[in-house]
């Protein structure tokens, strides 16, 4: 391919490792193995958060709409994990940030806490 020395995947993964997640994101959309070695990279640790915002910040002003943002985003990355093997496969850390003991979890953050430990304990090939 024109303008890109001709590195092996393993030289370019090296390289990348170096950069940043946004430098990453970036490289997302560049049509070269440079793509599939920056999701690798960008997928590997994913943090799913939920109602957290306000602690988070230390006041309660925009976090409801900062908490439907995140709740959204975690919606989206637990169908991809559970649809797509080979998104899923990308992934070597799952975190999750939740409010603590005493703060209440709306339905959709109970069912994801479920539809999470389910695939914990998922048995997957490789």
């Amino acid at each position: 391919m024109p303008g890109f020395p001709r590195f092996s995947n393993e030289i370019w993964s090296e390289i990348a490792s170096y950069l940043s997640r946004w430098d990453l994101r970036s490289l997302l959309l560049v049509p070269h193995a440079l793509s599939s070695i920056a999701s690798r990279l960008l997928f590997k640790d994913v943090c799913l958060q939920f109602g957290t915002a306000q602690f988070d910040t230390g006041y309660s002003e925009g976090a409801a709409e900062i908490d439907k943002w995140h709740a959204q985003r975690s919606a989206e990355i637990l169908i991809r994990l559970l649809s797509d093997t080979e998104y899923a496969d990308l992934v070597r850390s799952l975190s999750i940030r939740a409010p603590e003991e005493g703060q209440t979890l709306t339905s959709f953050q109970t069912g994801a806490s479920v539809v999470i430990v389910y695939f914990h304990n998922v048995d997957r090939p490789g």
